[in-house]
């Protein structure tokens, strides 16, 4: 993501954490801020819907949610979205195609529960958001700020950028793409890219695809807490053993 040319174009650093299986599930989840939790939401209604499993909201400076927006790639209906079927139907591109142009966005914060590749990142730089906080890294865009920051037009607004965060809940908000890439395009160079990146995670996406786990919590309505609560052992045990800078 673009940055001030005043700061170094580097992500900040994970905030400490307990140890990976440390803390319950209940207690995780609730210290996440509101907004991951409705990205988590969105992400796993997305998944749901056979797409790619990731959900954005858009947060005015109170707090207050002001767009929402989830990959709609695989479906034919947009909902209250305005992509759907087509190659831009990302999370963050429906989130901010709810915004106004001409506004000031400066003060509105971008919560994604995946980091946002390098079309998502123009879009975020041309709505003039000023944050951008993302839960997990995504392997096929490592290194979006070192791009954009060589561009003098993303170098003049500067955009405060936060994540990606450590532990179980990222692992999650990584595995349903990670799991939608495994069902529909094992053998894509997108899914090797992020096998190789992760690869316990990898070996769980293969293993929920093969079990037809997730799809069978999906066409139960699960709620995305039962699903998380439901893999979140194997979560711990899969971000545990991946190496440290697989969520990074």
């Amino acid at each position: 993501m673009p940055r001030d040319p005043d700061h170094p174009a580097v992500r900040s650093a994970p905030a400490p954490s307990p140890a990976c299986g440390s803390d319950s599930f209940e207690d995780i989840w609730a210290g996440l801020e509101p907004a991951f939790r409705h990205c988590l939401e969105l992400a796993w209604a997305s998944a749901r819907a056979g797409s790619l499993g990731i959900g954005c909201v858009i947060t005015a400076s109170a707090g207050e949610t002001v767009a929402t927006g989830r990959n709609r790639l695989f479906e034919s209906d947009c909902g209250d979205d305005h992509l759907a079927g087509s190659p831009v139907a990302h999370a963050e591109m429906n989130a901010l195609g709810k915004l106004r142009a001409g506004a000031d966005h400066r003060e509105l914060t971008l919560w994604t529960s995946l980091e946002p590749c390098l079309l998502c990142a123009g879009g975020i730089r041309l709505a003039r958001v000023g944050r951008v906080c993302f839960l997990a890294a995504d392997p096929l865009w490592n290194g979006m700020a070192e791009v954009l920051s060589s561009n003098p037009f993303g170098l003049a607004h500067g955009i405060k950028t936060s994540g990606p965060r450590p532990g179980e809940l990222a692992g999650f908000a990584m595995l349903l793409p990670f799991h939608a890439w495994q069902f529909w395009a094992p053998g894509s160079d997108a899914n090797q890219l992020w096998h190789a990146h992760s690869p316990a995670l990898g070996d769980l996406a293969v293993q929920l695809a093969a079990s037809h786990e997730l799809v069978a919590l999906a066409a139960a309505a699960a709620p995305v807490t039962e699903v998380i609560r439901e893999l979140w052992g194997r979560l711990g045990a899969a971000v545990g053993t991946d190496p440290g800078d697989a969520l990074a």
